[in-house]
């Protein structure tokens, strides 16, 4: 939190007690990383693509699927 490019962090961990390399096994460790990078997540534009990554043909046919989904879920 809070970091951006550039800055170097200084991170500790436990591994956990059933880790899959004894050695290793509930142990503390430090780890020295530099941020590169720093992503923020990008809302996707609603739009035919969009809907298309669904599978589906365009945004309205993505909505028609998910009323009958949703329909199906609830029907008695």
């Amino acid at each position: 939190m809070g970091a951006k490019a550039g800055d170097e962090r200084e991170i500790k961990a436990t591994f956990p007690a059933d880790y899959g390399h004894e050695p290793l096994a509930g142990k503390d460790a430090t780890f020295e990383a530099k941020v590169t990078e720093v992503a923020y997540p990008v809302p996707p534009e609603i739009n035919d693509e969009f809907a298309k990554s669904f599978g589906a043909e365009s945004l309205d046919n993505l909505k028609q699927m998910i009323s009958a989904q949703i329909g199906q879920e609830y029907a008695p």
